[in-house]
């Protein structure tokens, strides 16, 4: 059967997945547009371009593009490189077809494969410049489709970011089966650190999963996106070595996440309660600023970031402590802007 017939209706976790991609390649594009004169994103597991009469990820890259170079701002020199790939050959039929239909700006350079991925993307990435910003969708129909060795070998590249999505229950399910065996024991030994062990719940093993990609990959910069709808259980991960580019996951993960949610209930903008992880946050500042370090306000914006605190939730988190005489001087000492912290990025 051809996986077209997946793409006939959109499910409320690819809706809320698709509404990632597109609030963060939407902010954080605008910004490379300024900072690089390419950008190549390369969707390579794209399907045939809509989800019934939604937008799948194509049609939603090429929509913000044509936003983009409406700004009067945007280099003459600058230019976007699209690569799709689908293995499945009725889903590129498809997507011909949709974007037959477009008017495309001519500095943006579309190339369509039909191939599969582990054939293709060695291929691109000897296409991408190495002063180009390097985009990675990665949304596979199963979790043993890329490996951990793709990863790697893509995240290599400078100026690169991953955003790679996982089925995770489906993992999680077999994760405490001393009789795992095939793909799956090969992915709960190479992308947990734990493998095959009665995790507590969902949660800790994507932990675990994180933990593994950080330590192989070399960075601390993952945004765990958990998209959950009724039993169904999948994530997202934004793999990235930009600050900006984890505050602007921050800032969506509040937003649109299953856990993002179901921790801001604690952290609502309208009535925010100091919590536990708030006072480790404060028991931490106080800590740091006995420290002689001349980088400390971006010692201090670095955790906040690595726990996942938005910009609001960031500003008001000082300002509640500015009210507080005990922690007057402490925010004084922190920054005198208080409401714009991240700015030390």
């Amino acid at each position: 059967m051809s996986a077209l017939l997946f793409f006939k209706k959109q499910s409320k976790l690819t809706a809320i997945k698709t509404n990632i991609f597109e609030e963060y390649i939407t902010a954080y594009l605008i910004r490379k547009a300024t900072s690089f004169q390419e950008c190549n994103i390369a969707d390579l597991f794209c399907g045939s371009g809509k989800n019934g009469k939604n937008l799948g990820s194509p049609l939603i890259i090429i929509n913000i593009i044509k936003k983009i170079f409406q700004f009067k701002y945007i280099c003459d020199n600058f230019k976007i490189n699209l690569f799709f790939n689908d293995i499945d050959e009725e889903n590129i039929k498809y997507l011909h077809k949709n974007l037959s239909t477009l008017t495309i700006n001519k500095k943006v350079n579309i190339q369509i494969f039909n191939d599969d991925f582990h054939k293709i993307y060695p291929h691109l990435l000897s296409k991408m410049g190495k002063n180009s910003y390097k985009f990675f969708l990665l949304d596979p129909f199963g979790y043993t489709d890329i490996t951990i060795e793709d990863l790697q070998r893509m995240f290599s590249l400078p100026n690169t970011e991953i955003l790679f999505f996982i089925p995770i229950f489906y993992a999680y399910r077999f994760a405490n089966y001393q009789e795992a065996n095939g793909k799956v024991k090969d992915f709960l030994k190479t992308y947990t650190t734990k493998g095959i062990f009665p995790y507590k719940n969902v949660y800790t093993f994507s932990k675990s999963i994180i933990s593994k990609i950080s330590k192989l990959l070399g960075t601390k910069y993952i945004r765990e996106f958990i998209l959950k709808d009724k039993s169904q259980i999948n994530a997202l991960f934004l793999i990235t070595k930009d600050k900006k580019s984890m505050l602007i996951a921050n800032n969506i993960f509040w937003q649109y996440s299953f856990n993002g949610k179901n921790i801001s209930s604690s952290m609502k903008i309208n009535n925010f309660n100091i919590t536990k992880k708030i006072f480790s946050l404060i028991f931490y500042i106080k800590k740091k600023l006995s420290s002689t370090k001349r980088n400390l306000n971006r010692e201090i914006v670095n955790n906040l970031l690595l726990k996942g605190i938005s910009e609001k939730q960031a500003q008001i988190i000082f300002f509640k402590l500015s009210q507080f005489p005990k922690f007057k001087t402490i925010i004084s000492r922190i920054t005198k802007s208080w409401y714009n912290i991240y700015k030390y990025l």
